[in-house]
């Protein structure tokens, strides 16, 4: 998952109102800025509440499966060190 300069990975959403939110998820950095941009959307009023409360629940279950990706292989690593110590 460490599409970095892959540019195909955009969720476009349109609301309701007419904002146009690019959340770029192909890296975890991206994912970091897309989520800082939801905050700063909704703090300077660009975003209702509803739009923004529904967002940010997506965007943290997405950011959780990158957590559980480094986990996973922070687990791998540390076993494979484990069996090469042993």
């Amino acid at each position: 998952m460490d599409g970095q300069g892959i540019d195909t990975d955009i969720a476009p959403t349109t609301t309701l109102g007419g904002v146009n939110i690019q959340l770029r998820l192909n890296s975890l950095e991206n994912s970091r800025k897309s989520f800082a941009r939801l905050i700063r959307m909704y703090l300077s009023d660009e975003m209702d509440r509803v739009m923004f409360r529904d967002l940010v629940f997506a965007m943290s279950g997405y950011l959780s499966y990158w957590k559980t990706e480094l986990e996973t292989d922070i687990e791998e690593r540390l076993t494979a060190l484990e069996e090469r110590g042993a």
